[in-house]
């Protein structure tokens, strides 16, 4: 038999804001375990919002480097 999964704990906006800047950190902290599925599993986090919020990370990081390099 399979085990069913605990349904995931919902979270304000401002609980995500601060889970996003944890999830953030803990991606460039520690670069042998960044796999979506460890980040995942450490946070309780699915791992679509995972790519979302690394996504727009990456994203805002590629703005600046560009917006740097142009000056």
């Amino acid at each position: 038999m399979e085990k069913r999964k605990a349904k995931r704990k919902s979270r304000s906006p401002r609980q995500w804001e601060i889970m996003s800047k944890k999830i953030i950190e803990y991606f460039y902290s520690h670069p042998h375990a960044n796999s979506h599925n460890e980040i995942s599993e450490k946070f309780d986090v699915d791992k679509a919002r995972i790519q979302r919020i690394l996504a727009k990370e990456l994203a805002r990081r590629f703005e600046y480097a560009k917006k740097v390099r142009n000056q």
